[in-house]
């Protein structure tokens, strides 16, 4: 994994001149910082795991990522380091602009990355507790970030630590 991240951070240093296409450039960055959330089942609205998925957003990701929306990323920079961290570098951020400008072209797709395997499973493990809303909530697919805080009922009767949660 670290040798795919050099590799791919390499290619975003590249002279600003040279094209940029989707396999070779984006791809790389959709599925290390977009995809965990932007795939079927996960609480982003739409996929970003295909070509054909990430044309459709060109001009919305190179606006959002130059804004630094998207990845969501709250801590700001020069305040600490973070294991998992989703901020993009300005290089990065340049990909996704200059891909835009250059109509989203794709590029060859033996040269892009393999597909992302995420698990099927429970992430962390099999859990120790598993709490549910009462009722559905559906995130609405446009319009402003929603954010909420749900109350949810627990059937413990002693004190317990959350480790992690998923």
């Amino acid at each position: 994994m670290v040798v795919a991240a050099l590799t791919a951070t390499a290619a975003f240093s590249a002279d600003s001149a040279s094209p940029v296409n989707f396999h070779e450039h984006v791809a790389p960055l959709l599925f290390r910082h977009c995809s965990p959330c932007h795939r079927p089942g996960q609480s982003a609205p739409f996929s970003l795991l295909s070509f054909a998925d990430a044309k459709k957003h060109a001009r919305d990701l190179a606006d959002v990522t130059a804004r630094r929306f998207m990845p969501p990323w709250l801590p700001a920079p020069g305040h600490g380091e973070f294991v998992g961290e989703r901020r993009l570098s300005d290089a990065e951020i340049a990909v996704f602009a200059r891909w835009h400008q250059a109509g989203a072209p794709e590029g060859d797709p033996a040269k892009g990355p393999p597909n992302p395997v995420f698990p099927t499973e429970w992430q962390l493990g099999p859990p120790d507790l598993i709490v549910k809303m009462p009722a559905a909530y559906t995130v609405p697919s446009g319009g402003r970030d929603v954010y909420r805080h749900f109350i949810l009922p627990l059937s413990i009767t002693n004190r317990r630590w959350v480790r992690a949660w998923e």
